[in-house]
This record gives C-alpha cells, sequence and structure tokens, in this order.
C-alpha cells in the first residue's frame, strides 16, 4: 500500500507535532525555509518509501515532489534572484536546530520533557 503525501501531511497536520515543535524553536530559527511540519512530512515519505529517514533521503523525497507541492512546502521558495531549491544544508541546519532544542541539558536516557509532552499529545 502506497501511502500518500495527502495522508501524511493529514497525519502531521492531526498530530500538531509541527506546529508544536515550530512553536519551542527560537525567534530567530523561525525565518527558516524548511518549517519542522515540512521535516517530518520529508521524513515520513522517505519511510512510505521504503528508505530510511537520512537527511540525504529526506531532501530527495522532498524535492521529488511536483512542483507546485514542493511550493506549497516552501521546498521552492521565491528568491531575490529567482526561484531556490531547498539545499541539504537547510535540511541539516533545520534538523539540527530542533535536536537542540529538544534534547536535554544533562542526557540519562530518558527524553526531555519537551519531547515527552510533544510524543504524549501526539495522536
Amino acid at each position: 500500500m502506497k501511502v500518500t503525501l495527502a495522508v501524511i501531511e493529514a497525519v502531521i497536520a492531526g498530530s500538531g507535532a509541527g506546529d508544536a515543535i515550530e512553536a519551542l524553536l527560537p525567534e530567530a530559527a523561525r525565518s527558516r525555509q524548511l518549517t519542522a511540519g515540512t521535516l517530518l512530512t520529508g521524513m515520513m515519505l522517505a519511510l512510505a518509501d521504503g528508505r530510511p529517514a537520512h537527511l540525504t533521503r529526506v531532501l530527495e523525497a522532498l524535492t521529488g515532489l511536483p512542483e507546485d507541492d514542493q511550493k506549497r512546502l516552501g521546498v521552492i521558495e521565491d528568491w531575490k534572484n529567482g526561484p531556490h531549491q531547498l539545499t541539504y544544508r537547510q535540511v541539516e541546519h533545520t534538523n539540527r536546530v530542533i535536536k537542540k532544542v529538544l534534547d536535554k541539558q544533562q542526557p540519562d536516557g530518558a527524553p526531555s520533557a519537551d519531547l515527552q509532552q510533544l510524543c504524549g499529545s501526539a495522536g
């Protein structure tokens, strides 16, 4: 069974995970081209296609979407010099910013309070 982009987007929207993660990010991080919801979408697309959710696979999944979907998700955005397609560096940066905000200051094997709340409230 093939999982469609629409189904993946509905799952992410229904969980509220993308918006909840965005709300945790520092103000300066919110002007990124790649949102948390789109990163999650890319991860789920890669997994649904039988690929690991490595960041290179996430980028491939997102840039492999039809152009209209890429524009809607912010994978392609208009910059001052014309259209700009998401890069690996942007995917890596967004992932790093999200990881940092969901990490614990003192790792002890348990998830941070923010991550526990996010996982507990999803679904």
